[in-house]
Formats: C-alpha cells, sequence, structure tokens
C-alpha cells in the first residue's frame, strides 16, 4: 500500500492519513528549509512553498529526502 501522505498526531499518539486530520493541528510556520506540496507532490524551498500555500494548496513541513535514495531501490527484472 502506497500512502501520499502520512502524518503523527502528537496529542493522540497516532498515526494520520490525507482523510483523516489531528485535533492538536496548528497552522504552519514557514521556518524551515525544506517543505512537500501535497496538491503537486514535490518539494519545494522556503519561497516556493509560500508561492504553494498562498494558491492554497496543502504544503508541510517536509523531513529530509536522501537524494541517492534510487540507489538503494532494486529493480524487480
Amino acid at each position: 500500500m502506497i500512502y501520499g501522505y502520512l502524518g503523527y498526531c502528537t496529542l493522540h499518539s497516532r498515526l494520520t492519513f490525507e482523510d483523516d486530520t489531528c485535533s492538536h493541528y496548528t497552522p504552519i510556520r514557514f521556518d524551515a528549509e525544506y517543505y512537500w506540496c501535497l496538491t503537486c507532490r514535490m518539494r519545494l524551498t522556503r519561497e516556493e512553498a509560500l508561492e504553494h500555500a498562498s494558491r492554497g494548496h496543502r504544503v508541510y513541513k517536509s523531513a529530509y529526502v536522501d537524494p541517492d535514495i534510487r540507489e538503494e531501490i532494486y529493480d524487480a527484472f
């Protein structure tokens, strides 16, 4: 199963999914280096995140994404 969005609710100590929310939600503060736009499914810089959020996109703080992860993925052939 592939999840396009996976979060963690610290108030209830449980995972949240795209259609599930946390009652402990607070609006995003743009104070990190990288972000993730769930609408576009792409990694953004702070400036790009501000622009995407202004267009109503779902923008989240992003965890580090290793650019060399593709080297760890093995072909099925």
